[in-house]
């Protein structure tokens, strides 16, 4: 019998490795490679996809309103009694999505940011994907577990969009997922960034070319000044290019500058990122160019 869960001992996870490929090879006996694509194709729907975010996971297709009662079926069963087919062929899938990743200078530079920004969170200290460490040990009876735990109909949302009469739909969701029952939820974990003591300064070599970021530690979705922040992102800049840094990179001060969020429901974040100039403009240089910009702006309003 071998233990499923989490160890550090090489020759054990050699053969947690082994039992799951052997089990894989059995389920693929038994299992129809891309059997749910062909159910939704073949009642006309598309674009079967899922996608993770930090706090939630979002599963989508399209299909016509006139198979509704058809894909409401579907739907119930393949989240009321999944059955984990092809476990190791979706792993080696999540790995090539991870060394893409891995690839990318652009995936780096924001996996660093989130980490320093919210540094002693779940938001900083993990990534999406995972470490390549975790995809090495994985362990079905923890994501049986998380899937117990986590997909239960009182944790998820249904949400349909379309040409469909709603009054005939709502009779229909209640018959293919009414007997789901609800279950009760672990205690929501209480998440807190550690505020900064002064200015906080990180250098990494991640990119091609000179890269600032201000971050300020704001508020999270659904504070009262959240609208407030998300007029003065726009202030700042905006997809007509008539913000205060906007005008620093028309005027050709910056190489480029935006200010933008990235809040989440336990904590929030606001940034100005700055590029100086290629010849002659330091970061140094650049910050202080968006400042002066700025406060030049200010004076010139209040007067």
């Amino acid at each position: 019998m071998i233990n499923w869960g989490e160890t550090t001992d090489k020759e054990e996870r050699e053969a947690i490795q082994l039992k799951i490929n052997e089990l894989s090879l059995k389920a693929s006996d038994y299992a129809i490679p891309n059997e749910l694509t062909r159910i939704i194709n073949g009642m006309g729907g598309d674009e079967l996809n899922a996608f993770t975010g930090y706090e939630y996971i979002c599963y989508l297709n399209t299909f016509p309103s006139t198979e509704m009662e058809k894909w409401l079926e579907v739907y119930s069963h393949r989240f009321e009694n999944p059955v984990f087919r092809l476990f190791q062929s979706e792993l080696e899938t999540i790995y090539e999505e991870k060394n893409r990743k891995a690839d990318n200078m652009g995936s780096a530079f924001l996996e660093s940011l989130m980490k320093e920004m919210y540094k002693g969170t779940p938001y900083g200290d993990r990534t999406i994907l995972g470490t390549a460490e975790d995809l090495k040990n994985p362990s079905l009876s923890k994501m049986r577990t998380y899937y117990e735990t986590y997909y239960v109909p009182n944790n998820m949302a249904l949400i349909l969009t379309g040409d469909f009469d709603a009054e005939s739909t709502k009779p229909l969701i209640k018959n293919k997922f009414g007997t789901w029952a609800a279950k009760e939820l672990p205690k929501p974990q209480e998440i807190k960034t550690k505020p900064y003591k002064g200015r906080v300064q990180v250098n990494k070599r991640l990119l091609p070319i000179k890269v600032g970021i201000l971050g300020y530690h704001t508020v999270p979705i659904g504070h009262p000044d959240e609208l407030t922040l998300s007029i003065c992102h726009r202030l700042l800049s905006n997809y007509s290019s008539t913000g205060l840094l906007d005008e620093l990179v028309n005027d050709n001060k910056l190489m480029s500058a935006d200010a933008d969020c990235m809040d989440f429901e336990e904590v929030g974040g606001d940034f100005i990122v700055i590029v100086p100039k290629i010849m002659g403009q330091s970061l140094k240089k650049a910050e202080k160019t968006g400042e002066n910009g700025h406060h030049k702006k200010e004076h010139q309003t209040n007067n």
